[in-house]
């Protein structure tokens, strides 16, 4: 019984020591806004996308970040003139960001994005992101730049795939 109080003592003790650098700032909320790209679409052009998150320190290293983005796809023009609708793209994801020297952390999700098609309707698919975040803090604040990849599954094998670069701020408790 003494053996596995000392253990137990010896494991708190250890991720007390492990998280205290994270324990004065534990989770953050933010906002952002960006730009985005359709990758090989006929259906859309680009356009701008904006956003919430937050953020939850699970380890020194590692933070969970639930997220919503609205992709405002932008209407393109065929080469006989006529003007095809641009899908509304709403994207749900908790992504994990793995820190690597402070600043600098590689992040990827999954989640599902809400597609509005004009000519179909909307449906929801399985969507799965992923790219680099540079965080630069200022005080609570943390100015945050972020280039990412989506990928959005859907009907029948297909699917869409966006580029996007987004810069916000979060705002840690």
């Amino acid at each position: 019984m003494k053996r596995n109080a000392l253990v137990a003592g010896v494991l708190v003790l250890a991720m007390c020591v492990t998280t205290a650098p994270a324990s004065a700032e534990q989770f953050a909320l933010g906002a952002y806004g960006g730009y985005q790209w359709p990758i090989v679409q006929d259906d859309a052009d680009h356009g701008v996308l904006f956003g919430f998150k937050g953020k939850v320190k699970v380890l020194p290293w590692l933070d969970l970040e639930p997220n919503i983005t609205s992709l405002k796809n932008g209407d393109t023009t065929t080469d006989s003139g006529a003007t095809i609708s641009a899908p509304d793209v709403w994207h749900y994801a908790l992504n994990g960001n793995l820190t690597f020297g402070g600043m600098f952390h590689l992040t990827a999700g999954i989640g599902w994005a809400s597609i509005d098609l004009p000519s179909t309707g909307s449906e929801n698919s399985f969507a799965f992101n992923a790219g680099l975040a540079f965080e630069v803090p200022i005080g609570a604040l943390t100015l945050d730049i972020s280039p990412r990849f989506l990928l959005i599954n859907h009907a029948d094998g297909a699917s869409r795939k966006h580029g996007m670069i987004m810069a916000g701020l979060n705002y840690w408790f």
